[in-house]
């Protein structure tokens, strides 16, 4: 900015900016001084201090935010004169649009300055939630977010769970349960619903596995789920297969994670037995259900028909012997000297002769009585 100083009617003129008119426009602070001289060749000097005042820095104030169908008012503070930028020209404007809003205010001095706002309009809350799968796996969580508002509370169906302020929850549904979002602002409230469900869980199943050889291969083959993943991976061409081929060094227990298409899991246990290199391959049934159907009556053991020379005992639960042979037949039905035993689990140890020399199998047999 700048201002003009006058000296006066004479003659002549001679500031000390060198002009030499009656008026001086200075833009600068400063000690300005002029010598006139009147028509009688009189003179005389003045001089007079030029301050420079601060640029205006003025502020709009009001409610920078109001609700669909409302207003705000904008003030600008207390100046000399007033231009918004809606063409208006008081110290306070009222709007009820959304935007951008700026004024120039001019104070007495000529001095002026000017600021902007952005004015925003918020509406009634409108509540949404989106859940990261359609249900949870049992016993597993998920997450809620919802959306609409500046402020968040959670309800479940039960009132038990209330979770204030976050825009997300983890929610571990027990049931099928209604999950309830209240968002809310400064101009009001809205509530969303979602119904979550328990998705059914996979069932994994596993084949059974003969007893092997080392470095002997065998097909495994799991069933129930969708993906698989078999842990240790070792001795298997195929890690997350369904049906890996297993060649064994070692007995080893596999532990086979299932995945269905929810991403809810299974998990089975599978145990494959290796055998020592002169170990018999013999695989008697491990349960009998003696009733007289016809079906598992019996204790058979198939492959003793290559083993002649052996000697099978079955003990009870305190060491008991309740059947003895050294001609085994497959003919052992759970009793004793005619009687039922009780249903339960008994040992067995089977000797048999390999290579000329004794080997001992001891394994459970469980009798099973409806």
């Amino acid at each position: 900015a700048s201002t003009t100083l006058g000296a006066g009617t004479y003659d002549s003129y001679l500031w000390s900016t060198g002009d030499t008119t009656s008026t001086v426009t200075i833009s600068s602070a400063g000690t300005f001084s002029v010598t006139v001289t009147d028509e009688l060749g009189c003179s005389g000097e003045t001089a007079v201090e030029v301050t420079e005042t601060a640029e205006l820095m003025p502020q709009i104030i009001g409610q920078l935010a109001f609700c669909s169908g409302a207003s705000t008012t904008l003030s600008a503070g207390t100046f000399e004169s007033y231009l918004w930028s809606t063409g208006e020209v008081a110290p306070t404007i009222t709007v009820s649009s959304a935007g951008a809003y700026s004024v120039t205010v001019t104070d007495g001095q000529g001095c002026s300055g000017e600021a902007a706002v952005e004015v925003a309009r918020d509406d009634v809350p409108d509540a949404m939630i989106i859940a990261s799968a359609p249900g949870a796996c049992a016993g597993e969580s998920l997450e809620l977010l919802g959306s609409g508002g500046n402020e968040y509370t959670w309800l479940d169906g039960s009132g038990t769970l209330e979770i204030t302020g976050p825009a997300t929850a983890a929610v571990s549904p027990e049931g099928p349960t209604v999950y309830s979002l209240i968002a809310s602002n400064a101009c009001g409230a809205d509530t969303a619903d979602i119904e979550l469900s328990i998705l059914p869980a996979p069932e994994v199943s596993l084949s059974e596995v003969p007893r092997l050889r080392a470095s002997e291969s065998f097909p495994l083959l799991a069933s129930g789920a969708d993906r698989y993943e078999w842990i240790p991976g070792s001795f298997l061409d195929c890690p997350d297969c369904p049906d890996p081929v297993v060649t064994p060094d070692s007995s080893v227990t596999y532990l086979v994670i299932g995945i269905d298409e929810n991403g809810c899991r299974d998990t089975a246990s599978l145990f494959v037995e290796v055998l020592d290199k002169d170990a018999p391959l013999i695989d008697p049934v491990n349960t009998i259900t003696p009733n007289g159907d016809g079906v598992n009556d019996f204790f058979v053991i198939p492959e003793l028909a290559f083993y002649p020379d052996h000697k099978l005992s079955i003990f009870n639960r305190w060491g008991d012997v309740v059947y003895e042979s050294r001609d085994y037949q497959g003919d052992w039905d759970g009793t004793y000297k005619g009687k039922e035993l009780p249903a339960g689990t008994y040992l067995y140890v089977l000797v048999v002769e390999v290579a000329g020399e004794p080997y001992a199998i001891r394994k459970t047999i469980t009798v099973i009585r409806e």
